[in-house]
């Protein structure tokens, strides 16, 4: 398996589920919602606010633990299909099945040890020959944790600093905005950095459609050569799981805004399945004995 498949999983993930919504009619907004705790342009910040208000007037879902399955094609060093299905309970337990035509492997973390599991063979990964790969098991319970935090609009919308307004054009009518995340983790580098996003909108629903993320490192000054495109992902497709809409397809995009690194299609979604700690471990099938009906798409 790649390494680039397993990070790529990651980061889609966390910006799959930052588009996570309760389902409401867009009209249907509070009549007084909770303020925002965000600063920036009062136009950026009063849309923030009336978007999350309309979203998730019921107010956001406390998630414990998510499931998700995925078919995916990448395409950074050499074309790559996969399927994966990952599993997460709070607060950093994980395991993640991979699957590709030569393939397949299952590693993730039981709350005391890495493992990693190959048919029957299990390996617990001590030592420097495994850095990499505790590292990599390590990346994905810090990246679910941001799908956990970035469940909600305001969430997201409270973890920005200096909001800006995007105005809709002709060209665009797409409403958005603008602003800085504290921790953000490109296709292209394995660790968080800070980033300018921009975020769009559909102007009917309300779903985030498109993120745009530049590492501050990497955008432009003055005295030096333009720096390659940022990452920019396309959510689309959502449809209603447990209350809450989701993306079904996610595109994402870096050296190129024509060809595409990473294409996924959520095939199976859900949460609070009542996930068990003894689920994590290698010699468990990782399926809780209570699953829930989840959301599928054939």
């Amino acid at each position: 398996m790649p390494p680039e498949a397993v990070l790529s999983f990651s980061i889609v993930l966390a910006l799959a589920c930052a588009a996570a919504r309760q389902e409401s009619a867009p009209g249907s907004r509070p009549a007084s919602a909770p303020a925002l705790r965000a600063t920036g342009d009062p136009k950026a910040v009063a849309f923030l606010a009336d978007a999350a208000a309309r979203r998730a007037p019921a107010g956001e879902p406390e998630i414990a633990d998510i499931s998700l399955d995925f078919e995916a094609v990448t395409n950074v060093e050499q074309h790559n299909e996969f399927k994966a299905e990952h599993r997460y309970l709070r607060p950093k337990r994980v395991r993640t099945h991979l699957h590709t035509s030569t393939s397949d492997v299952e590693r993730g973390f039981d709350g005391s040890a890495f493992w990693l599991k190959k048919g029957d063979r299990v390996e617990t990964l001590e030592g420097r020959e495994y850095e990499k790969d505790r590292k990599e098991i390590e990346a994905s319970i810090r990246f679910t944790e941001n799908v956990l935090r970035l469940v909600s609009l305001r969430s997201l919308a409270e973890q920005l600093s200096d909001i800006g307004w995007i105005e809709p054009t002709a060209e665009d009518p797409r409403p958005g905005v603008r602003g800085n995340l504290a921790s953000f983790v490109s296709i292209g580098a394995g660790e968080p950095a800070p980033a300018h996003v921009q975020l769009r909108f559909d102007p009917t629903t309300f779903d985030l459609v498109e993120v745009r993320a530049t590492p501050f490192q990497a955008r432009p000054s003055a005295a030096e050569e333009p720096p390659p495109p940022g990452d920019t992902f396309l959510l689309s497709d959502y449809e209603v799981v447990r209350g809450a809409r989701f993306p079904r397809h996610i595109v994402a995009f870096t050296r190129s805004e024509r060809r595409p690194e990473y294409e996924i299609a959520v095939t199976r979604v859900s949460w609070n399945d009542g996930l068990a700690p003894t689920s994590f471990s290698p010699a468990s099938s990782g399926k809780p004995a209570n699953e829930k009906k989840p959301s599928e798409k054939r």
